[in-house]
Formats: C-alpha cells, structure tokens, sequence
C-alpha cells in the first residue's frame, strides 16, 4: 500500500476516533455501531472498520484493492 494512502488512513481515522470523543456513552449511536463492520474507501483502497465504545479504540479489520 502506498505511503500516502497509509497516511490519509491515519489521519482519516484520527478525525473519526475524535468526532466519537464527543459522543456521550448513552447515545444511541455507541449501539448501532456496537458489532456492525464499517467501511472506508480511500481512492482505489477499501478499508473495514469497527468502532468498540467501551474501549473508545477503532479497529481496522480487512483492507483491499478495488481497482
């Protein structure tokens, strides 16, 4: 995978994992995403995810090529 894709996921899931901090725990987005995968698509790369409320950690589960 090339460097800046890496990048972009990192900065990417950095902006995601910082937009969950101002989510409180009782809200009824920590169940939605609690078990469900999702999905990421940064130019030809495909990445899934999951977001685990109670560790407040993203998971990074597969990555692929699309193209």
């Amino acid at each position: 995978m090339p460097a800046d894709t890496l990048h972009e996921l990192r900065l990417t899931l950095k902006e995601i994992g910082e937009a969950c901090d101002g989510i409180i725990a009782t809200n009824p987005f920590w169940k939605s995403v609690a078990g469900s995968d999702l999905v990421l698509d940064l130019g030809p790369w495909r990445f899934v995810y999951a977001i685990d409320g109670a560790s407040r950690r993203i998971n990074v589960k597969d990555c692929k090529r699309l193209r």
